[in-house]
């Protein structure tokens, strides 16, 4: 019970709207707690007067505790989940289910807060399977709440909103100076804010959406004044309309890949120097009291592990050269506003060197086999939390709400962006 009233306060922190109903309670208990005092005093008789401000204290202290008491979880529904965990033997050693504090609906997911002093975390976890049927949700995490006795299960519906398409349009661009919008979690808005973490590795299946979230994601940084710079090593194809030669510089060949390289190197050294001489740390600031302002920098690599293959003897020191450009870009290209996106759905983890993929802080990962999943985002949760009829699903490394649905871009939105290809 003491949970419980625990939890009905933290309904009211997180819903002050609720706070009236508890203020109308005092209210209503104080005005007649006045009338009832008034009417003793005419009756002129002090004994009656002790026992009523008796029952009306305990009048406001109970009803004050059973209103927070059902703000925690002692309402029907709660109740109903209960029973249904204790049917199916969901119990601790005294045969109780545990406590339902909160089910609610967030977004377009469910979330269920849980309260046991005997069934620990790891048996939550344990029993996934099962607790998936009980609560006809598909889990997408199970961790600590308020407390190492309360968990949190977060999961979605069968089916539901996000199964439908979610078509980019150029007005949903985020305001803020550099922040991407990636598409739309059961439980919040999934976005990727390039200025805290500068990187991404993003992988998926043939036919996951990848391509289309990518395409997406450097949309946006075109039209936020980003020159973006495309590797396309899977043919050329997912590139070659002329919108975007126009948008973008699309490279093709990997010999001019490595000048391109070569070149946005000595662009970050310079941009280091006049970094140093303003006695500013990041591009930001830089921007911010000077006229000359720099413009980010996006370097995206369709397919990395074409080019950073190791057993390609012939091609090795080509290789090699664009390896060591892409350590030093990531290491170093924070900053001065300079950024790499690499994209793969070849499962290889030969390819990557760890010096790169230590800097790609964001992880993405479409429907996908176990081994590219933990390529990836290091865990196999793509390849359990994405079904293989499921396109456009996405899992990222960053969030306790990793499941998300990308937005659908089209090409022809390209023909609306007039970018110039200069790098400065």
């Amino acid at each position: 019970m003491n949970r419980r009233i625990l939890a009905g306060i933290e309904e009211i922190k997180r819903k002050k709207w609720k706070i009236v109903f508890l203020i109308a309670y005092w209210f209503i208990v104080c005005l007649e707690w006045i009338i009832g005092i008034e009417k003793i005093t005419q009756l002129n008789v002090s004994v009656y007067n002790g026992i009523f401000q008796l029952l009306m204290l305990e009048l406001l202290i109970i009803g004050t505790m059973l209103i927070l008491i059902r703000w925690g979880g002692n309402n029907r529904e709660c109740k109903k989940v209960e029973k249904v965990l204790e049917e199916s033997k969901f119990i601790d050693k005294k045969g109780n289910p545990p406590l339902v504090l909160r089910k609610e609906k967030e977004m377009y997911g469910y979330k269920f807060c849980f309260y046991s002093e005997q069934i620990p975390l790891a048996e939550f976890e344990k029993q996934k399977a099962m607790l998936e049927v009980l609560l006809n949700i598909k889990i997408i995490s199970i961790e600590l709440g308020y407390s190492v006795r309360d968990v949190i299960i977060k999961g979605i519906p069968r089916g539901g909103e996000l199964n439908k398409v979610l078509t980019w349009e150029d007005t949903m661009i985020d305001e803020r100076e550099f922040v991407l919008r990636l598409g739309r979690g059961y439980f919040e808005e999934m976005e990727w804010n390039i200025a805290e973490i500068p990187h991404c590795l993003l992988g998926g299946g043939s036919g996951s959406g990848k391509t289309i979230l990518l395409k997406g994601m450097l949309r946006q940084a075109i039209i936020k004044g980003a020159k973006v710079i495309v590797g396309d090593f899977k043919g050329g194809v997912d590139y070659s309309a002329s919108e975007w030669k126009e948008g973008a510089v699309i490279i093709t060949e990997e010999e001019v890949f490595l000048e391109k390289l070569e070149e946005i190197v000595k662009i970050m050294r310079k941009r280091q120097e006049n970094l140093r001489r303003m006695e500013v740390s990041k591009i930001e600031d830089y921007n911010e009291k000077t006229d000359a302002k720099m413009k980010r920098i996006i370097i995206c690599i369709d397919e990395f592990t074409q080019i950073l293959n190791k057993k390609d003897k012939e091609r090795k020191i080509l290789h090699s050269k664009i390896e060591n450009c892409l350590i030093y870009l990531t290491a170093q290209g924070r900053c001065v506003g300079i950024h790499a996106i690499l994209c793969t759905q070849r499962p290889d983890c030969e390819v990557l060197d760890g010096k790169i993929k230590a800097n790609l802080g964001l992880r993405i990962c479409g429907r996908a086999d176990a081994i590219l999943s933990d390529i990836i985002i290091d865990s196999k949760e793509a390849a359990e939390l994405i079904s293989q009829k499921d396109v456009g699903f996405f899992v990222t490394n960053f969030s306790s709400n990793r499941l998300f649905k990308a937005y659908y871009f089209e090409d022809k939105k390209m023909g609306e962006t007039n970018a110039t290809n200069k790098i400065e």
